[in-house]
């Protein structure tokens, strides 16, 4: 009687150590792990059990030897009280402590008492955020989450212990600062969100601002410095910022000089404007005035020398000046360009009467004159049309008597009838002439000096021809004779 009373001892002992054996210990997948102490009581003496169960990333669904604590087999006398997990299992079928390997799992629950009601009790505290349990049977059904115990009435129970998982998601939204100065959007735009899981997101600058970075008090950015990029979700709710700075701006004011003299005008016309922002720019000169150039003390230009260009702003507020310069001419003589400290260009035609020819170099032909009356300092450049014999032209300037010829470097001819001239200021009068014997350009006139110098060569020729052939025929005559 003595060995039949304890023969369960022997049989679990046995049992252990075979288990240990056959079975070891198995590792399950690695996963978070949580357990839920339980306690089944009866109220009497010798009717309590505490319970246990959980994940365990080293337990397996079957006895696991250090990790689950096995119910002893059962004597050949019923005990009236008793509570134990059952499972699947031919060695340890009942435990007090079932440990599985992973999450979502069920457990099955045996509690009876022959006479007493039995409370049972339970701490979910240990339990992860979206792991659900429901202690379920046939009159039973409660969230274990929400309430951590129940009554039994006297009787056997079986209650199954439901897992469900919840997947979590987290809210993400999207800010900037300062308020009003861009957009910041989730371009993935399937929130709500799951922890880890990557989200597309673009920041973009409003008028007068600039993109400075991303923050957010938890989860993390593939580039923080980027406009475009990812954002990894905490698990949390979160706010991510899209962070933006003004633009500093400057102003452009637009002046002439000399005042009066001719507009200058922002095209663009949308200033203040930022470091490096393209303006368009127009200059156009008053009655009796030309555009110059522009000049400024920071920034550039595209061409200076353009009456419609664009300017690159600086860093700072900055004034433009289209510069001008009084200039009357004929109709056939234009302003090309001028040197800043040129500050006026008066050109008149005059009659070639009204040259000084005393020291004229013999080999020219004067075509035409002008008096060129500048001021100021620096040299300008003139274009003048319809000038017959242009490709041929060389040019003198007069100085008291004095002719001078202008290097031709100074000189650009675009045929057929064009010539621009460069100049200094203080030179009064220049002449268009053509060098005798050079023949006419086709088409042209030729001048009669130039005819009797091209044909005085043909003569010559002509006239020794003419005179040796009647000198053979006197030699002749003299020889029959």
């Amino acid at each position: 009687m003595n060995i039949l009373k304890h023969s369960w001892k022997i049989v679990a002992i046995v049992a252990l150590l075979l288990g240990s054996v056959a079975l070891g210990t198995v590792s399950a997948a690695p996963g978070f792990e949580w357990t839920v102490p339980m306690v089944a009581d009866a109220g009497a003496e010798g009717s309590s059990s505490d319970l246990e169960f959980g994940i365990h990333t080293d337990a397996t669904d079957g006895f696991d030897s250090g990790i689950d604590v096995p119910h002893p087999p059962p004597g050949p006398t019923p005990p009236p009280f008793d509570a134990y997990f059952s499972i699947t299992d031919m060695l340890f079928p009942n435990l007090y402590k079932d440990f599985r390997a992973a999450t979502p799992n069920n457990w099955m629950l045996e509690v009876k008492s022959t006479s007493n009601t039995i409370d049972l009790s339970w701490n979910c505290a240990a339990v992860p955020q979206g792991v659900n349990l429901r202690l379920i049977n046939s009159g039973i059904d409660i969230d274990m989450k929400a309430q951590n115990s129940t009554i039994l009435s006297a009787g056997s129970h079986t209650l199954t212990i439901v897992v469900t998982v919840e997947i979590l998601t987290y809210t993400l939204t999207m800010a900037v600062d300062p308020p009003g100065s861009g957009t910041a959007t989730d371009e993935t735009g399937t929130g709500p969100y799951e922890e880890d899981e990557q989200v597309s997101i673009k920041a973009q600058a409003g008028a007068g601002y600039r993109f400075v970075n991303w923050t957010a008090p938890a989860g993390s950015f593939t580039d923080a410095n980027a406009e475009e990029t990812t954002f990894t979700m905490p698990g949390q709710d979160v706010t991510v910022t899209a962070n933006f700075e003004a633009v500093p701006t400057y102003t452009l004011t637009m002046a002439v000089d000399p005042p009066g003299s001719g507009t200058a005008t922002d095209e663009t016309g949308t200033g203040p404007y930022e470091e490096d922002e393209q303006v368009s720019i127009k200059a156009q000169a008053g009655a009796g005035y030309r555009f110059v150039n522009w000049t400024a003390p920071a920034g550039a230009f595209a061409n200076a020398n353009a009456e419609e260009t664009t300017f690159t702003m600086p860093g700072q507020d900055v004034t433009v000046t289209a510069n001008f310069l009084a200039f009357s001419a004929p109709g056939n003589v234009d302003l090309v360009g001028a040197d800043p400290g040129v500050e006026s260009i008066s050109v008149s035609s005059i009659d070639l009467d009204g040259v000084d020819t005393t020291n004229m170099p013999e080999d020219i032909e004067p075509q035409e004159a002008y008096i060129v009356d500048p001021t100021g300092t620096g040299s300008f450049t003139l274009r003048f049309t319809g000038v017959a014999n242009a490709s041929s032209i060389v040019i003198y300037k007069v100085v008291d008597s004095t002719w001078t010829q202008i290097s031709p470097t100074a000189i650009t001819v675009i045929p057929p009838t064009t010539i621009e001239v460069t100049m200094e200021v203080g030179d009064p009068i220049i002449v268009f002439a053509v060098l005798e014997g050079v023949p006419p350009p086709v088409g042209g006139t030729a001048h009669p000096i130039n005819k009797l110098a091209i044909l005085a060569p043909w003569i010559a020729i002509g006239a020794a021809l003419v005179i040796g052939a009647r000198l053979l025929i006197l030699r002749r005559r003299r020889a029959q004779n």
